[in-house]
């Protein structure tokens, strides 16, 4: 469309050819012409002469006209607006029982008035759609107090200031500071009471302080419709399995029993289908197909005496293994697994056992994988229980929480 108005609108844009004025927003236009009918007549039908598809139907008046959701009129020489409802314009404002937040739902006819006020240029206009809106919220289920609380908030604003482009305004929110973003339910009262009450423990946290406001800031999402949920936006893509001489439908680790990872620790080279704690004695299933070879992966590693190590890659998990393995022989003092085979056994990795557990794929549509498992592996340091001084690992990762 803009490249059709260069060639066709631009070089039209004079006094001369009548055309004074042209505007667009996507594919609704407005222009200003001085002339005769006959010619305007003639330049809209050249208007429809292209190769680009582009068909025109017009409004033409000397005192109004329809623009997107203005009345754009003419009255003593002056451009007057008001706010235009289509014919066939119904009561389509969300019902007040919605589950909706509401502070969300009591803000809609404040911003409806103040949608009427920026549209209309005149006192009488505005109160004419005003008498309009109210009833409407009436129909919804509205209280009379938030709708005429709304109505007066908006009379005392300036028209003049509303008009004016917020864009270069500075936001109220400091965006350096953690907002919890969640999608709304009607169990929010209890779960912000929760949050409110425990706050103190992410406060006293060093390296959360300086983030956090002195109270949480929540931020709720829109919950999905009945019709989100009955009709998805996107088709769910068929997963092929492929057949192997495993069978189709199997689950769990299968140590491929010639990496290095095989060859070194200590594995039977037989199939393992659940993984237990050594803190919690809690045990889980392997819910996937895990192979040496297989990439994104958390795995598990366990020593001799009995603590656990849960880690996550992105390659192989047999090349990862392959680095445990190098870091254990060398006595490498970094790493808290191979600091710990070290100190406590002569640096032997044979001692060593380890196992895939949680096997994750990024959604077809495209997502941030890495990301992603490390939200498994943090979730699974805190479900084994495998935080020192319990187990081997020395810290988790709570950012990957905070994005994505």
């Amino acid at each position: 469309m803009g490249y059709w108005e260069e060639l066709h609108i631009q070089p039209s844009l004079h006094p001369q050819t009548g055309l004074l004025k042209w505007k667009r927003y996507i594919d609704d236009c407005i222009f200003i012409w001085q002339g005769s009918e006959e010619s305007l007549s003639i330049f809209l039908k050249q208007l429809n002469v292209n190769n680009f598809n582009i068909n025109f139907t017009s409004d033409i008046s000397k005192k109004s006209v329809n623009f997107l959701d203005l009345v754009i009129s003419v009255e003593n020489e002056q451009l007057i607006t008001s706010l235009y409802r289509k014919p066939t314009d119904t009561n389509g404002f969300i019902l007040n029982s919605s589950c909706h937040h509401k502070k969300w739902l009591n803000n809609i006819p404040l911003s409806q008035f103040n949608r009427a006020k920026r549209n209309c240029s005149r006192t009488i206009d505005y109160e004419k759609e005003c008498q309009v809106l109210q009833n409407q919220f009436r129909e919804k289920g509205y209280k009379e107090n938030i709708i005429m609380e709304a109505k007066k908030r908006c009379d005392q604003m300036n028209r003049k200031d509303m008009l004016e482009n917020t864009k270069n305004k500075k936001s109220k929110i400091n965006n350096d500071h953690i907002s919890f973003i969640t999608t709304y339910n009607q169990s929010k009262n209890k779960f912000e009471k929760i949050l409110k009450k425990h706050w103190h423990i992410l406060r006293n946290d060093k390296d959360l302080s300086n983030y956090l406001t002195k109270n949480p800031r929540i931020l709720y999402k829109k919950p999905q419709t009945i019709k989100q949920i009955l009709v998805p936006s996107c088709i769910p893509v068929e997963k092929k399995q492929t057949r192997t001489f495993l069978t189709q439908d199997t689950v769990g680790f299968y140590p491929c029993g010639n990496c290095k990872a095989c060859k070194t620790c200590q594995t039977t080279n037989k199939k393992c289908k659940s993984y237990t704690s050594k803190v919690t004695n809690m045990t889980y299933n392997i819910k996937s197909f895990i192979t040496c070879s297989s990439t994104n992966i958390i795995y598990l590693l366990e020593c001799p005496c009995g603590l656990q190590y849960v880690g996550r890659t992105g390659r192989s998990l047999k090349t990862r293994l392959r680095e445990h393995i190098y870091n254990i022989k060398k006595g490498v003092m970094t790493h808290s697994v191979s600091a710990h085979f070290t100190s406590y056994h002569n640096s032997d990795p044979s001692l060593l056992s380890f196992m895939g557990i949680v096997h994750k794929k990024a959604h077809w549509r495209g997502s941030d994988i890495i990301n992603l498992i490390s939200r498994e592996e943090t979730t699974w340091i805190h479900k084994l229980q495998t935080l020192a001084p319990k187990g081997l690992n020395i810290e988790i990762d709570l950012k990957c929480f905070l994005t994505g």
